[in-house]
């Protein structure tokens, strides 16, 4: 009967019979050890407020496990995990195998100085549902990325592992509507469902955790684009096509995210290369602008600032009609090349 309760409460610890269950054994096992107590503690008041103290602390210990909730700490990006496990054994496996990959990765990339995990208690993870969940506990997390979903195991002719993923973006500097696009693309790099056999379960969910890790970089560094940070955006976003490449074969989805990493980082060069124009550091600014053009040689507004150092600062009109020509031509619905034309 002991044993049966002990591991009702470990497997249902934030339950309120595991309190109940907890408190009946606390007062059972301080009236076996009562007799033994009374021969060093003479005077039971003394002995009765120990007792006390023991089954308000577990009391305590309980009311702290259920309702609290980690915090994600100061000037990191939190990628809070709240996958819902259906028992101890798929938990362990989640903890053991993703979770672990995915810090793994964070520190080899040299991210960990920037990007904090927090793994949500199974019973927290299971009210998850929709975006409406996440927003209840963002106030008190203050995370960054919510993953989650459940991981479960079935009997489909030899043990098989069924992963269901889904994600939001909470980002409070970004206008909403900006935030809700990150949550798309965020949800699009996303395998909203995996299965693998259980004999295979490391590779698996590695394989589930480096695109997660992909992912949040990817969002990230967009993140920090809109926010003004492009240095780091250019250091998330690096790299990032090559990284997706190494999936084969590349889905639709995943397609898409890594040719706009792409012409995202070549603007964020040429957000750099602007910032040196600005500050008249030419040797800087050609510099960035030849790297932002070696990412995109299409980049729209490389070609304008092009067209505006050879003309101010190389006093060559020519050279800088021909940036403007070039400019026209990869404008799409956009017309600020028409100023640069009208001036020269």
């Amino acid at each position: 009967m002991e044993e049966f309760i002990l591991k009702y409460i470990s497997s249902k610890l934030h339950s309120a019979w595991s309190l109940f269950f907890g408190l009946v054994l606390g007062i059972f096992a301080f009236a076996l050890v009562d007799s033994f107590f009374e021969k060093i503690v003479v005077d039971p008041k003394i002995r009765f407020l120990v007792y006390g103290i023991a089954l308000l602390l577990w009391a305590l210990y309980w009311t702290h496990y259920t309702f609290c909730l980690p915090k994600n700490k100061k000037n990191k990006i939190g990628l809070i995990v709240g996958i819902f496990a259906e028992s101890n054994h798929e938990e362990k496996r989640l903890k053991a195998d993703l979770i672990a990959q995915l810090q793994k990765s964070i520190v080899e990339q040299g991210f960990d100085s920037i990007m904090n995990i927090i793994v949500l208690k199974n019973h927290v993870s299971e009210k998850i549902k929709t975006a409406k969940d996440i927003n209840k506990i963002h106030d008190k997390v203050r995370g960054h990325f919510y993953l989650y979903g459940k991981v479960k195991r079935r009997k489909d002719g030899q043990n098989t592992y069924f992963l269901d993923l889904d994600g939001m973006v909470v980002h409070k500097p970004i206008d909403i509507a900006i935030s809700s696009v990150l949550s798309q693309d965020f949800i699009a790099i996303l395998p909203k469902q995996v299965s693998f056999f259980e004999a295979i379960e490391f590779k698996g969910f590695q394989f589930t955790a480096n695109i997660v890790y992909l992912a949040v970089k990817y969002i990230t560094g967009v993140a920090a684009y809109l926010s003004g940070d492009p240095h780091l955006a250019i250091k998330l976003h690096e790299g990032l096509r090559d990284e997706l490449n190494n999936f084969r074969p590349l889905p639709p989805n995943i397609q898409k995210i890594r040719d706009k990493s792409v012409l995202l980082l070549s603007d964020e060069q040429l957000l750099v290369a602007r910032s040196f124009y600005f500050k008249n550091d030419m040797v800087n600014a050609d510099a960035w602008l030849k790297k932002c053009f070696e990412t995109n040689p299409n980049n729209y507004g490389g070609f304008l600032l092009k067209a505006i150092i050879e003309f101010q600062i190389n006093s060559d009109p020519k050279s800088a009609l021909q940036s403007i020509k070039s400019a026209k031509k990869y404008a799409k619905a956009t017309s600020e090349w028409r100023y640069s034309e009208a001036f020269i």
